[in-house]
């Protein structure tokens, strides 16, 4: 009797212990907006002008980021496309805005020179797989966009055949139980 509380006790306390550090929610570090705030202004400052102001308002951290990484010329040129609603209708802005982030005014200046031929989905995920191939012309666009079309019809294939499987598997497992039962009875 001592050993079964004994051997209760070892895997039952460890695991008391996790549930109740787990219990309480813990606040992110991101979640305080105040280390932000000046982080912000900077690069509010950084563009000098007001519609840099109002997109790193509306867009939040990654806008302040992007305009962080260009020159303050280009910067201003982000804000006025952003302005123009034009930046709201690509596909992907926070991630054009992260690309932006990384790589600088070469990545901003292609996307506001092509955000036309970037407004199509698959060609906006070919250049956000590899900004850099696109803006130096290492693969051009339409090649780009070619192979993630490819690459979805394949995955799309992929599952259609995958969740076939799983049905012909799952009525397999009913028409055998069936089976069993009825033998049974």
């Amino acid at each position: 009797m001592c050993n079964r509380i004994s051997l209760a006790m070892i895997f039952l306390v460890p695991l008391g212990w996790a549930a109740s550090s787990f219990a309480q929610p813990q606040v992110p570090a991101q979640a305080n907006p105040r280390p932000r705030g000046p982080w912000r202004d900077q690069a509010i400052l950084y563009g000098r002008g007001p519609e840099v102001r109002e997109f790193v308002e509306s867009r939040g951290d990654c806008a302040a980021r992007a305009v962080r990484a260009c020159s303050p010329g280009i910067a201003r040129q982000l804000a006025r496309f952003h302005k123009s609603g034009l930046l709201d209708e690509l596909p992907r802005p926070d991630g054009l805005l992260y690309a932006i982030e990384l790589y600088g005014d070469d990545v901003c200046l292609f996307m506001l020179d092509n955000a036309d031929r970037l407004r199509d989905v698959d060609t906006c995920d070919a250049f956000l797989t590899s900004p850099l191939d696109y803006t130096v012309s290492l693969k051009s666009l339409a090649a780009g966009a070619a192979e993630i079309h490819a690459m979805r019809l394949r995955q799309s294939s992929y599952i259609g055949l995958r969740t076939l499987v799983l049905i012909v598997g799952a009525a397999g497992v009913v028409c055998l139980f069936v089976w069993r039962r009825r033998m049974f009875l």
